[in-house]
């Protein structure tokens, strides 16, 4: 049984046919409804919206193609079957050439070709609103998501001025102390370098290295909100040298431990510097 959701429009002038054509439609579930002129047809129209209609091409007070395009044009989504005898099947067929015409049945009709035709055009329609709900979720998701990204953008932008701001503000802050640190190390090394021992002179370079390499930091810090608007940059790293640099380092700061490291050499890989 087809679900009753497709109304059907009958307009002939033959109440004997339209009275059966009812019984058969409503019988396989369809919503159903008889008019025996263009005129009466037009009057239901404005009461009920139909799916489908099937006119007879020659009716009492116009003709069966002057209401299909009375009726297009008041509902752009009816489709037509037409109902047609022997004398006008050149016309239906030239008719059935139009977009909104599904196809005709001749008279007397074969029940089974008109079934058959008005299962196909349920079967299109069933199709398009199918395709047109997947569309409007789709649209909707996509409108949903949109907003979403919206907001995470907006919420993005809030965090990284804040972070601008108070990445200056630690700029400010340590550089001034980190350049005095620096500065009369550098004094201390070159002015008196010579009364101080190879410890000393040592532990004033650590005091210089830590002093640039917490500057370094600092920079990096203030630079950290503007990765994001900068242009990507690849070039090929050298990881062998990057790490036995790490490992030189790690040595100075912790003579302490007794660590031997492996470093296989010529690794390398792509990296945004």
């Amino acid at each position: 049984m087809v679900e009753n959701k497709f109304a059907i429009l009958i307009v002939d002038d033959d109440d004997s046919l339209t009275s059966n054509l009812q019984d058969i439609l409503e019988a396989e579930g369809y919503s159903a409804a008889v008019a025996n002129d263009g005129q009466t047809a037009l009057s239901l129209h404005d009461k009920s919206v139909f799916t489908l209609v099937l006119v007879d091409i020659r009716l009492p007070d116009m003709s069966g193609m002057e209401l299909i395009k009375k009726l297009s044009e008041l509902s752009a989504g009816i489709t037509f079957i037409i109902i047609t005898g022997y004398a006008s099947v050149d016309t239906a067929i030239e008719a059935a050439g139009q977009r909104d015409i599904a196809g005709y049945v001749t008279k007397p009709l074969a029940m089974d070709n008109l079934l058959y035709l008005v299962r196909q055009v349920v079967k299109r329609k069933e199709a398009e609103e199918a395709r047109q709900q997947a569309y409007s979720e789709l649209e909707k998701r996509v409108e949903e998501r949109t907003k979403e990204l919206t907001q995470s953008n907006r919420k993005l932008t809030n965090i990284n001025q804040e972070l601008e701001s108070f990445s200056y503000a630690i700029s400010h802050d340590l550089r001034a102390p980190l350049r005095s640190i620096d500065g009369f190390s550098r004094i201390l090394q070159e002015d008196y370098s010579d009364r101080l021992d190879e410890k000393g002179n040592d532990s004033l370079q650590r005091i210089r290295s830590a002093a640039q390499h917490v500057g370094m930091l600092v920079d990096g810090i203030v630079g950290l909100p503007h990765i994001t608007r900068r242009e990507v940059k690849w070039a090929l790293v050298d990881l062998s040298s990057l790490v036995q640099t790490i490992a030189a380092e790690l040595q100075v700061s912790q003579p302490q431990r007794q660590v031997e490291f492996i470093i296989a050499p010529g690794v390398t890989a792509n990296g945004n510097i």
